[in-house]
């Protein structure tokens, strides 16, 4: 379940970097989408992120906002994966 999670958020990332070369507006929803899915997969639910206004980031910020997420998400997946074995 956590892989699909995955490659689903990797899709929702390669979006805002298509988006961002054709619509700097819809670019910046669906990167309030990634970070609002980050959020809930840490069990925080974001209601405000929709509120906010952001800047896109460029390519190589958005990239490295990628990475983070991923390094920040890894260990709880791990955690959670485990769990469910027992």
């Amino acid at each position: 379940m956590t892989h699909i999670m995955d490659h689903e958020q990797d899709i929702i990332w390669e979006s805002i970097h298509t988006l961002a070369k054709i619509d700097v507006d819809q670019a910046k929803s669906v990167l309030k989408v990634a970070i609002e899915r980050s959020l809930q997969q840490l069990n925080i639910l974001p209601p405000i992120i929709s509120k906010l206004c952001l800047t896109l980031p460029s390519t190589d910020d958005l990239v490295e906002l990628q990475r983070i997420e991923k390094s920040m998400l890894a260990p709880f997946f791990i955690k959670k994966t485990k769990g469910m074995n027992y």
